[in-house]
């Protein structure tokens, strides 16, 4: 009874709050791509008076999820780092991406050219890619299109580099099933969408408004977050490569969760061909990795952590290349 008590008050206290980013938190903005319309958000730029101290983070979300899986952190960061943060194609308010026929996907080095253009219509000379989860992957591609000119620093929060065969399953089980979702009439994909680990498990009571946010944006991506898994697999075997050529000249912030390597381990993602091809990647002794019990809830669960380092990480100059 004390239990359903406590799910009882936890629901009551969250009713009134607000999903996504609370008014007045950033800035809603679109941009135009040649294969449908960004979304994205901004906060503390002021690209008349470039702040060497303060360059901005450029995020990218995980899947499936949005811009606002983000805020958690942001708001520990208490306006220390300004901050774009880019929907994905078909997730968050970002139009669903507008290929020539139903198996096209956006390419992680195409979405990396575009969420460049973000920052040149912005007046962003230099920032910083962070990425969580599948997000991290064009980070790194971000980086590396951009260049040491650009791009000085990196954050990475929970990558995970597939082996051949983890590679395999995603191209053709995840996907394939991803393309045709269920729809029910006793409303039951809703709960297998709340049910759906990603972003967040609900340990304690506060992590049900953020659950109830993973939940809507699963849905509301429901018949297009196939194509984010697609561009991951197709970077896979890409990215080592590309993040070797990033390491040579930037530092790296990389955060490993524990929890959520044991947990995919039982569904066939062990993480131990990832690490192996990370320790051969970082050679250059620019990286600085932090392993954390943590699950892919970090973002909300996990927020003051993160935010303290990725503030000293941000605004420290002396790390700088």
């Amino acid at each position: 009874m004390a239990i359903a008590l406590l799910g009882t008050a936890a629901l009551l206290g969250t009713a009134a709050a607000q999903l996504g980013w609370p008014t007045g938190s950033v800035h809603h903005s679109y941009f135009d791509t040649p294969k449908g319309q960004l979304h994205f958000v901004t906060s503390g730029l002021d690209t008349s008076k470039p702040n060497p101290d303060k360059v901005p983070l450029l995020y990218l979300h995980g899947h499936p999820r949005s811009s606002t899986d983000f805020k958690h952190v942001f708001a520990e960061l208490g306006g220390s780092v300004p901050l774009i943060a880019v929907d994905w194609f078909g997730m968050g308010f970002s139009e669903a991406y507008a290929g020539r026929d139903a198996d096209d996907f956006c390419t992680f080095e195409e979405f990396a050219g575009y969420a460049i253009g973000i920052a040149d219509h912005l007046g962003v000379d230099r920032f910083i890619p962070a990425g969580a989860l599948k997000g991290a992957h064009p980070a790194i591609e971000i980086a590396a299109q951009a260049g040491k000119d650009r791009v000085r620093k990196l954050v990475l929060m929970s990558p995970l580099i597939l082996s051949p065969d983890q590679q395999s399953f995603i191209e053709n089980m995840l996907v394939p099933m991803g393309k045709h979702p269920n729809i029910f009439a006793n409303g039951s994909h809703v709960l297998t969408a709340w049910n759906d680990p990603s972003g967040t498990s609900p340990i304690y009571p506060e992590d049900l408004y953020t659950n109830q946010e993973k939940t809507a944006d699963e849905l509301a991506s429901a018949f297009t977050n196939w194509q984010y898994q697609a561009g991951w697999a197709a970077y896979n075997k890409k990215l080592p490569k590309r993040l070797a050529e990033v390491d040579a000249n930037a530092d790296t912030l990389h955060f490993h969760p524990l929890i959520a390597y044991r947990i995919w381990s039982t569904f066939g993602l062990d993480p131990t061909f990832s690490l192996e091809q990370f320790d051969k990647v970082y050679t250059h002794g620019h990286n600085t990795s932090h392993f954390i019990e943590a699950s892919e809830g970090m973002m909300s669960q996990n927020a003051s952590f993160l935010a303290g380092l990725i503030k000293d990480f941000t605004t420290d100059s002396s790390i700088m290349v």
